[in-house]
């Protein structure tokens, strides 16, 4: 599962996810009916057939991971931008929503 963190603004939802390592053009994001979806593929670095290792923690392969997204958004103004291995996923709502603050009786 990948490390994934998301909150909300007034105006926003934001989502980031940790991809350390990843080529941009080994990722597909895309948002359909209300769910944020980003797939891809973790490609080792170098096949060593021949490497005998001790330890061995890293994923590789084909990964995907889906969040659902409230309704109030609208994907076509999304925005995207991958830096230092997190993808951050900018989704803007269509109508803003300040919080509301409740008080403890």
């Amino acid at each position: 599962m990948l490390a994934a963190e998301s909150w909300e603004t007034a105006q926003s939802i934001i989502v980031r996810l940790e991809l350390p390592g990843m080529n941009k053009k080994d990722m597909q994001i895309s948002i359909d009916r209300g769910v944020l979806r980003i797939r891809g593929e973790r490609r080792a670095a170098a096949d060593h057939p021949t490497r005998r290792y001790t330890l061995m923690e890293r994923a590789f392969g084909r990964f995907e991971r889906t969040l659902p997204l409230p309704h109030d958004i609208d994907a076509s103004k999304a925005e995207v931008s991958y830096q230092d291995g997190v993808i951050t996923v900018i989704v803007p709502k269509t109508k803003s929503i300040p919080p509301t603050r409740l008080s403890v009786p």
